[in-house]
């Protein structure tokens, strides 16, 4: 019995299970799984300090709210910005055009009022031209002297006819503009028809350097035929053409808003009724050929009073 419980007892010492392998097992799972923890929640912390910079470094987004501390998107305005500026340029381009349309009308207008307080002189009193005003005297004797031809690359845009008119005694002259038949028509082989002389009426003009070249080589050579002295003056001009001058200003004032408020005002209704017809190629063609008639028109005119 004695024996039997010993042996017992050395068997349940034998069997019973070594469990110092198992522990250090569980310390060791425990020690990983605390040190993988405490990595994640390092990264995690890592990872919401970088969100956390990178939000209050970045701007309100577009069509989004602006929550305290955060700062408004770069450039967020320019859109808005750019509409307005990109308006404003076709608007000052307008208001010139219009600006130098009036001028125009009222360089004209003012032209043709002038003509109220216009002076008359005598020729033989070596008569004074003053720019700007209107003069008028008896001249007596007349003789062409030159014709200047207004080009643009070269292409002729009109022609420019010069008188010099003459005083009875010959003595005193002066310079005027006129139509091409106007010495032949007013003149008989260079003298008045009457006794009382043909009346100069006109504008007085200061000519350009070119014209004032030419009045002052014509003034030499009668100079030198004559073998004697005139006394006139070689800047100044009497522009006999002045009211049809002034007319055809107030024409390219007035004419490029009555042709722009037609356009907008009657050309959609134009289109509508011819659109796809012949005669609405007609109209359109006319249109554009009026246009460039326009042109034409208006840099002969600057020219002629240029």
């Amino acid at each position: 019995m004695d024996w039997d419980a010993e042996n017992m007892t050395q068997d349940t010492e034998s069997t019973t299970p070594d469990t110092s392998d198992g522990s250090d097992t569980a310390e060791a799972v425990v020690s990983d799984g605390s040190d993988t923890a405490e990595a994640a929640a390092s990264t995690t912390a890592q990872t919401a300090e970088t969100t956390a910079e990178m939000s209050v470094g970045q701007g309100e987004p577009e069509g989004g709210n602006n929550p305290a501390g955060q700062g408004k998107p770069e450039g967020g305005n320019n859109s808005a910005g750019g509409r307005k500026s990109s308006k404003i340029g076709p608007i000052i381009c307008i208001a010139l055009v219009l600006a130098a349309l009036l001028f125009c009308c009222f360089v004209g207008v003012r032209t043709l009022v002038r003509r109220a307080n216009v002076k008359e002189q005598k020729i033989e009193r070596d008569i004074k031209l003053e720019k700007g005003t209107w003069t008028k005297f008896q001249a007596y004797y007349a003789t062409d002297i030159f014709t200047y031809t207004h080009r643009v690359n070269f292409v002729p845009m009109g022609n420019e006819y010069y008188f010099m008119v003459f005083s009875r005694d010959f003595s005193t002259f002066a310079v005027v503009r006129a139509d091409k038949n106007w010495c032949e028509e007013n003149f008989e082989n260079g003298t008045a028809a009457s006794q009382e002389g043909v009346t100069v009426e006109g504008y007085v003009r200061t000519p350009e350097e070119k014209v004032q070249s030419a009045i002052a080589g014509a003034r030499r050579q009668m100079v030198e035929a004559a073998a004697r002295s005139f006394s006139g003056e070689t800047d100044r001009y009497i522009d006999l053409l002045a009211t049809r001058i002034s007319l055809y200003e107030i024409i390219i004032g007035i004419f490029p808003i009555v042709y722009v408020l037609g356009l907008l005002f009657l050309g959609p209704k134009v289109y509508r009724l011819l659109a796809g017809k012949p005669a609405g190629k007609i109209v359109g063609g006319g249109v554009l050929i009026l246009a460039f008639v326009y042109i034409g028109f208006a840099i002969h005119v600057y020219m002629m009073i240029m």
